[in-house]
């Protein structure tokens, strides 16, 4: 809606108000009706600016100090599931908080490739040819995506455990080209001592996790090292595509007796099913983070994924403001949560003492 017919908008509906107070009016309620037509007016007039965002003055303030630009954010998420959507919305709030507001100072596309690589490719390739200020990529396949069709354009990824493997930044500390970001690296100790705490007879450990999925390799090659010598049998289970997954964990029937589920975005959006499965074969699991957990995963210590995506965007808008990209070295998180599923715990027969894990995790990382 161009300005001239938002005006006419707003002027229609303040006008049929005003008719409706003087109508009410000469029946004889006029005070109520004037009243009224005050708040219908009010109750009018924002509706009819509803899509424009409103500030206060602080807020003014910060998208002030942008001097009228506004700049076009190319957004890509590999796909739809909880981690990766708190992500994005924690990178947007992070921005808006620094006065770049959609509406305002802001102009964002943000596309979703269902899990597909090839459309990440597209989805890039698109925003570089329509010209985007800066690109945020969620997920390792976008941000590979990203860097492969920009050199110039500055990006900036989230959820991505392991960007030098990924080949999108030189190293953690000195990227050396256009891209940085947050890495959602897990703590990968702390959640191997979890299966410990939790299941302290597991003799057989498996990991499920996608075969077309690097950072989900760099986080089950770690654990696979903090675990050496710990258990019997140690069994991969990989799966290329989502409709392998039932068939994969069916097969675990009675083969393990727990099960790690790294940060796979092929396993987290399929969470539940797995979950169910686990649940009725009574193989507990310990998962890479909190929305697994939600989904039916037993336990995790979890980063979290909201506030990655907003340190994320204070690092972009360091970056807007002059800082150098190539310089800026990629982030982690420090601070990891405790998560169980209670009714998974009772459905597999295991007590989970809260208080007594988080205390013992406090005091190793005093200790560390």
């Amino acid at each position: 809606m161009n300005r001239k017919s938002k005006i006419g908008k707003i002027a229609g509906i303040l006008a049929a108000a005003v008719m409706s107070s003087v109508l009410t009016a000469c029946g004889g309620a006029g005070v109520t009706a004037a009243t009224s037509a005050a708040t219908l007016s009010q109750e009018a007039l924002a509706a009819a600016t509803a899509d424009q965002p409103v500030v206060n003055e602080v807020q003014q303030e910060l998208i002030d100090q942008w001097g009228g630009k506004v700049y076009k954010l190319g957004a890509l998420q590999l796909v739809q599931h909880p981690a990766l959507d708190l992500a994005y919305q924690g990178y947007i709030d992070g921005l808006e908080e620094n006065g770049l507001v959609q509406g305002k100072t802001l102009d964002v596309d943000v596309q979703n490739a269902g899990g597909d690589k090839s459309v990440c490719q597209t989805i890039a390739s698109k925003f570089v040819n329509s010209g985007v200020d800066f690109i945020f990529a969620v997920a390792t396949d976008s941000i590979q995506a990203v860097a492969n069709a920009t050199k110039d354009i500055p990006s900036f990824f989230t959820a991505v455990t392991d960007p030098v493997a990924a080949g999108v930044v030189n190293s953690i500390e000195k990227p050396g080209g256009n891209v940085t970001g947050t890495s959602d690296a897990n703590p990968i100790e702390m959640q191997a001592g979890l299966i410990k705490t939790l299941v302290p007879d597991a003799k057989r450990i498996g990991f499920l996790y996608s075969s077309n999925e690097i950072n989900s390799k760099v986080q089950v090659d770690a654990f696979k090292e903090a675990i050496a010598g710990q258990y019997d049998e140690v069994v991969d289970y990989t799966v290329a595509q989502t409709g392998d997954i039932q068939r994969t964990v069916e097969s675990m029937n009675g083969k393990i007796d727990v099960l790690y589920i790294p940060t796979d975005n092929m396993m987290a959006s399929n969470m539940a099913t797995i979950s169910m499965l686990l649940n009725q074969f009574k193989i507990a699991s310990v998962v890479g983070e909190e929305s697994m957990v939600d989904q039916g995963g037993l336990a995790t210590f979890s980063i979290d994924y909201y506030k990655l995506g907003k340190q994320t965007a204070e690092m972009t808008v360091r970056a807007l403001k002059g800082e150098s990209v190539a310089d800026m070295p990629v982030e982690t998180q420090n601070e990891y949560k405790f998560r169980y599923n209670e009714q998974t715990a009772g459905e597999l027969g295991i007590t989970v003492d809260e208080a007594a894990i988080t205390a013992a995790n406090n005091a190793n990382t005093a200790n560390s």
